[in-house]
């Protein structure tokens, strides 16, 4: 009898060491992971800001009200006088960045988005990618990782920068 306790014993706490080194891993997979989601992110937009330069869109930026406009293989994605893409709904465009727009031009570049909902005002743990405006001019990328771990990132419309933040 006193074996088989010790014998459990010893399986517990490899068990246990076993579990934490398990989580931590799964954990860096997380981080990495939306590292490489905001890299390509980051790597669609450089390109369709190009394609809006290519075609001469920094002398001609939108006017009377109307954003220009870049096609994305069947999409329409509508960028700002900078050239930022913020919207592919037409009427949305045309007013200032929101987080349907944000929500609008993921979908667009990612092509198989997954599951992806507008943030509610205060932040829940989801296993959605959730989306909300960090400030007016910048969308916030959030996916909640093991142990509740938000990591996130910036996506800014005026100057087009994609700034990754782990951990918080």
């Amino acid at each position: 009898m006193f074996e088989m306790v010790i014998v459990l014993l010893v399986i517990a706490i490899v068990a246990g060491a076993g579990f934490r080194h398990f989580s931590r891993i799964i954990d860096a997979a997380w981080a990495a992971s939306m590292q490489t989601q905001a890299q390509v992110f980051a790597s669609a937009v450089g390109l369709i800001h190009w394609a809006w330069v290519i075609k001469g869109g920094n002398y001609l930026p939108a006017s009377n009200n109307e954003s220009a406009a870049i096609m994305l293989e069947d999409t329409s994605i509508y960028v700002n006088k900078f050239g930022w893409p913020t919207h592919t709904n037409r009427v949305l465009s045309r007013g200032l960045l929101t987080a349907q727009g944000c929500m609008e031009v993921w979908n667009a570049i990612m092509r198989t988005p997954g599951d992806i909902q507008i943030a509610e005002r205060e932040l829940k743990p989801s296993k959605k990618l959730q989306v909300y405006l960090s400030t007016s001019t910048s969308c916030r990328y959030i996916r909640y990782g093991q142990a509740r771990v938000m990591r996130y990132f910036d996506y800014d419309v005026i100057s087009g920068q994609v700034s990754v933040v782990s951990g918080e």
